[in-house]
């Protein structure tokens, strides 16, 4: 199969957080220079704008726009006596420009380094 995507994709492993304009809580699944994929309980629409501020270990956060490319039902979790979705949401950024760009190349290459 033949590879589409622009930019290589970083698998991340759970050290890096983020909220989304509803200020809950996303956990990366990967990112790269053209865009993330995350999980959340709250379904985002196709098509809708979204704010994403990425933070590591609690520090000033990177803040990106883009657009939700795809929401994905991944699964149901129990959660006390109710059942909560967990949605696979992919955003491809808005364009970034130069300093953003080396700002996240920075983190991506971190996350890089620590799968190797």
């Amino acid at each position: 199969m033949t590879e589409r995507r622009r930019f290589k994709r970083v698998t991340v492993t759970g050290e890096l957080a983020g909220n989304v304009i509803y200020k809950a809580d996303i956990v990366v699944q990967n990112i790269s220079l053209g865009g993330i994929c995350f999980l959340t309980e709250k379904r985002l629409n196709p098509g809708s704008k979204c704010y994403i501020e990425l933070r590591k270990d609690d520090r000033c956060g990177f803040k990106l726009t883009g657009t939700v490319v795809r929401a994905t039902l991944k699964k149901t979790q129990k959660v006390d006596d109710d059942f909560k979705p967990l949605y696979e949401i992919a955003v491809e950024f808005s364009p970034l420009n130069k300093s953003q760009q080396e700002e996240l190349q920075r983190l991506i290459s971190q996350f890089s380094q620590w799968n190797d």
